[in-house]
């Protein structure tokens, strides 16, 4: 049996009342599903912040053996790109998302194994004027990350 930290552990003043629940939730979900669009390269500040108040040394660590609460912890990330920036499109590097990510989830101890990033590129193609003649393909990036989507809760 699993024991997460009592509520003791989050020093008084700390925003416990608002951190807490947080921890708990995360640290008894089975699966947890991250939606991560590309604000400017990056994750929104919103998503930053509820990473910031989840994060802290020892919160999901087994109380007697120090091990992950989060090891089996499945992650999907669903990562909307308003643009083209998948690996044949020479603007891969720019998207900081899935490293952060995956340094994120492994520094809480999610195995690499258990992170599953879902991308849907070019989702601004109809709103952006220099995306025009790309429809197609976003259509398919879109299909194809609804279908890893399904198959995700199909594996339930």
């Amino acid at each position: 049996m699993c024991r997460a930290r009592p509520a003791s552990f989050f020093a008084a003043g700390s925003g416990r009342d608002l951190t807490l629940p947080l921890v708990t939730e995360l640290a008894a979900a089975d699966t947890v599903l991250l939606g991560a669009p590309m604000y400017t390269f990056a994750v929104p500040a919103a998503f930053k912040a509820w990473i910031d108040r989840v994060t802290f040394p020892g919160a999901f660590a087994h109380l007697d053996t120090r091990e992950s609460l989060l090891a089996g912890t499945r992650v999907v990330a669903v990562l909307a790109r308003g643009g083209a920036y998948g690996p044949d499109t020479g603007r891969a590097d720019l998207d900081v998302r899935l490293p952060y990510l995956r340094a994120w989830t492994a520094r809480l101890g999610v195995r690499p194994e258990h992170l599953h990033p879902v991308a849907a590129e070019l989702t601004r193609v109809d709103v952006l004027p220099f995306l025009a003649g790309q429809e197609r393909a976003a259509a398919a990036s879109l299909a194809e990350a609804r279908a890893a989507l399904s198959r995700f809760a199909a594996a339930d």
